[in-house]
């Protein structure tokens, strides 16, 4: 038979009403988990609760204590009644006001213990069902005192603390006066001895000055920080910042000692009960984010707070978060939020990430006008005239809404970055008058005529800092065309390529060397019509078949047709030819062991689907570094490199900060692979370095190209061990142990994935 148990602890009862001698039960409540809970609760108030599935054999254990002023004619400590068949329950006091427990089949009958209770004082009770023998048997502090002739068998939906009248927890009866502090519940008969073990466990005081941990793993945290076995009361007054991660915590009892703390961080845990947090009021910043918390009423009192995080997890109510008014940081993203009226007086946020809910009104939000960020996507947003007075804000994402109207956000002239994509907006007009913006987004809304033909090439003139891999949108033409538009030092060979519009399906392709001609589709530039996107010129059996003429300037244009046939007429691109010694190579790293990425000194991955560059709490000195190498490079000993830049392919779009980046070049002739014996993070490198910082947010499968490496290259090229056809190994390494980190596509992904060395140079 599996063993089953349903171990309920009254968090709230301990906390209001006098307790148990062994105030918080930790050694009996030990010695229940020893029996191997299937089930495991706590903050349990008396009420309507599923138990699981019993069957056969049943023992039902209680550590209890009435009120010794009771006045009740009967008492339930667990039963069901109008709950399924079976109509049962155990009694502190049968009915009528016997002053015994006793045993009921409700409306058939009631059995006496004849077993005298004993109000006001703690006891451990422990009734034992035996399906066999038909009978209930009690059991006092460890001790059996009577038996029944019935065996009380309950299941599934009860009640605790009450005799469990209506499912929907209406019109208790026979309810408890007193504490119950807790209830385990097992699917089977437990032994007389082990009885008695658990009643000794309840009475057995603890050490005096010991904390309790209900939780090991938040234990052995506690002690990794602190440096100490088993802490005692005044370990904990020691302890100001912990940060146990990902360890798998689900009771933060004994964590209330730590009255000192102001940096808590527990993300990626299952915690369901914050109350032990209530008294830590030293609190500035406590991260929760990623655990399983429905309550967050006991931190209504941490008014000292100045950064708070409960992302992901079960919240509804805020109301708690009203009176925090040192707050300068909220992030509340996926929960179940749907009224947000208790931040409306947190004036001093500078912060505030709620996306991810189910809200449908911001206008409680119209006084939190210092905020600088502030996240609302993925709602149920339709109104954000709110909006027009947060005046300081340079960083809002109200993505994923029902939004079709943007005219609030006209005099946000601080904005840097806004994120509207995914809403029902066709008037981007209102955006005109912003002219600091280095991010924009605003792919799936349906935007009309003058968005694409006017307000777009407006808001770039605008805006010299929106770079155009930052300003997303649905494009109704070809757009970011290879080689970039005004291109020059071009090989006399070249693969054109672009992305195709919404709504593209076949691309009517014009190429040719005057302007006019390929404007107008005249003079022979029409070559073609495809569904492919890309074109070959300059190469044998393509347009150009002898290669394009060096120095010449070419122009090209792509039309986009619809599945209708209507054609969107393109924009003319163009690009130069390099002179006869400007020469541009281009390399790709080819094999497994070609890339990879190091997370310390000694610790490098050379498998996985991504590299690494950045700092986060995972990679520790030289941070993430990554490596790679390009093979048999035919540029010349001591060639003049005019540019040379490195090109990466974002594996995913997870959002950090800011990457704090290098790039050198491994300081050797002639770079071999990566494997066991060469560590990326100790390679010797390049005096030269370039500065590579990733400022902004990455968008998924999207190639980003480096500043110029000239010099880096240059470095490795002038060395007398060089020559044609050796390899070069790149390292994007990280600077300094700030921000955050990006993953880029690696070789393994695919090798249309792996990152691009582009050189140009004259041979000297």
């Amino acid at each position: 038979m599996s063993r089953k148990i349903v171990y309920l602890i009254s968090f709230i009862a301990l906390l209001f009403l006098s307790a148990p001698a062994n105030a918080i039960l930790q050694h009996w409540r030990a010695a229940a988990k020893s029996a191997s809970p299937a089930f495991f609760a706590t903050n349990i108030a008396d009420g309507i609760y599923d138990i699981g599935v019993l069957s056969g054999d049943i023992t039902y254990e209680f550590v209890i204590r009435s009120n010794p002023d009771e006045t009740e004619v009967s008492m339930a400590l667990i039963g069901r009644r109008h709950f399924g068949e079976t109509m049962a329950g155990l009694k502190y006091e049968q009915w009528p006001d016997t002053g015994t427990y006793g045993a009921t089949i409700f409306g058939v009958m009631d059995y006496d213990f004849g077993v005298a209770t004993n109000p006001g004082v703690d006891t451990h009770l422990a009734f034992v069902s035996s399906e066999d023998l038909g009978t209930t048997a009690l059991y006092v502090n460890g001790v059996y005192k009577a038996s029944v002739p019935t065996a009380i068998t309950l299941s599934g939906i009860v009640g605790i603390g009450c005799g469990a009248q209506a499912e929907d927890g209406s019109d208790y009866f026979d309810n408890f006066d007193g504490v119950i502090f807790g209830v385990a519940i097992y699917d089977t008969a437990l032994s007389e001895d082990v009885i008695l073990s658990h009643s000794e466990a309840f009475f057995e005081p603890w050490p005096e000055g010991l904390v309790y941990f209900a939780d090991p793993n938040l234990k052995a945290a506690v002690e990794e920080r602190l440096g100490v076995t088993d802490p005692t009361t005044n370990d904990m007054l020691m302890m100001t910042y912990i940060s146990p991660i990902d360890r798998g915590i689900t009771d933060l009892t004994g964590i209330e000692y730590a009255t000192n703390m102001t940096v808590l961080e527990l993300y990626r845990n299952e915690i369901t009960d914050v109350s032990p947090l209530s008294g830590l009021t030293n609190l500035k910043y406590l991260n929760l984010q990623r655990n399983q918390i429905s309550d967050i009423s006991p931190l209504s009192v941490l008014h000292n707070l100045l950064d708070l995080d409960i992302e992901g997890n079960l919240i509804i109510d805020i109301t708690a978060l009203s009176g925090l008014n040192n707050l300068t940081g909220l992030r509340l993203p996926s929960n179940q939020i749907v009224n947000v009226s208790p931040l409306s007086l947190l004036t001093n946020l500078l912060l505030l990430d709620i996306a991810g809910n189910n809200i449908n009104d911001i206008s409680p939000l119209a006084n939190l006008i210092n905020l600088d960020v502030l996240g609302i996507g993925n709602n149920q947003i339709s109104d954000v005239s709110t909006l027009s007075g947060m005046t300081n804000l340079t960083w809002l994402g109200i993505q994923q809404n029902n939004i079709d109207d943007i005219s609030p956000l006209s005099g946000l002239s601080n904005l840097m970055e806004l994120y509207l994509n995914v809403n029902q907006i066709s008037d981007i007009s209102p955006l005109l008058g912003l002219t600091n913006l280095t991010a924009l987004q605003l792919q799936s809304n349906p935007l009309d005529w003058p968005a694409y033909y006017v307000d777009i090439p407006l808001i770039v003139a605008n805006n010299p800092n929106l770079l155009p891999e930052n300003f997303l949108y649905d494009h109704k033409i070809a757009y970011d065309p290879y080689p970039p538009d005004g291109a020059g030092s071009m090989d006399p060979n070249v693969i054109l390529s672009w992305m195709p519009s919404m709504t593209g399906e076949m691309h009517d392709v014009y190429f040719g060397d005057n302007f006019t001609d390929v404007n107008d589709g005249t003079g022979g530039t029409f070559l073609g019509n495809q569904t492919e996107t890309s074109f070959a010129v300059g190469l044998p059996g393509h347009p150009y078949p002898d290669g394009l003429i060096p120095e010449a300037t070419y122009y090209w244009r792509i039309d986009e047709l619809n599945a209708e046939g209507a054609v969107a007429k393109g924009k003319v691109w163009s690009f130069t030819v390099a002179g006869p010694f400007d020469i541009t190579v281009t390399y790709q790293v080819s094999a497994n062991e070609g890339d990879g990425y190091a997370s310390n000194d000694q610790l490098q991955n050379l498998n996985g689907a991504y590299l690494k560059v950045g700092s986060s709490s995972f990679a520790q000195l030289p941070y993430y570094a990554s490596g790679m190498v390009f093979r048999n490079l035919n540029v010349p000993q001591g060639a003049e490199i005019i540019s040379a830049h490195l090109s990466i392919r974002s594996y995913n779009s997870q959002l950090s900060d800011v990457v704090y980046g290098k790039i050198q070049a491994e300081a050797t002739d002639n770079a071999a692979g990566f494997g066991a014996f060469r560590s990326i993070g100790t390679l010797p490198k390049t005096k030269a370095s370039v500065n590579w910082d990733l400022n902004e947010p990455w968008s998924a499968d999207t190639r980003y190209t480096s500043p110029d490496i000239a010099s880096v290259i240059q470095e490795v090229i002038d060395r007398g061990g060089w020559s044609a056809d050796n390899s070069l190994a790149i390292i994007y390494s990280t600077r300094q142990r700030e921000g955050g980190y990006r993953n880029i596509s690696s070789y393994d992904r695919g090798s249309d994935y792996a990152p691009i060395l582009e050189i140009t140079y004259i041979s000297r």
